[in-house]
């Protein structure tokens, strides 16, 4: 199952919604701030992706709510999202084998192309 960690109030999380039902890959929405991510979802969510896990966490944010975490470990920057799931970076598309951290957004574009084959 292919999942789209989404804000709707995000123009980035929205242009990979729109991404997603162009592509007409089956998938589901996960609306991460009204379903906050548990600590499973954030386990398999770091131990998926192939990006750097600082790219995970919104520091912009994490600073603005003055949360400290230290983007140069990656134990702090799992035990961060654990307690603030919603500093995690959005979009994030979900694969059977990947996550996808959408910024920018070619990255989930050239994920759909290999889910398709092209």
């Amino acid at each position: 199952m292919t999942i789209l960690y989404h804000n709707p109030r995000c123009s980035k999380s929205r242009q990979a919604l729109e991404l997603l039902e162009k592509s007409g890959v089956d998938f589901e929405i996960k609306l991460y701030l009204k379903e906050p991510l548990s600590a499973s979802d954030i386990d398999r969510i770091t131990s998926k992706t192939s990006s750097p896990l600082s790219e995970l966490i919104r520091s912009a944010d994490a600073k603005k709510d003055q949360i400290l975490v230290d983007t140069t470990q990656d134990t702090s920057i799992i035990t961060t999202l654990k307690k603030h799931p919603h500093l995690i970076q959005r979009p994030l598309l979900e694969t059977e084998t990947d996550v996808i951290i959408g910024r920018p957004l070619d990255r989930i574009q050239n994920s759909l192309d290999t889910l398709h084959g092209h």
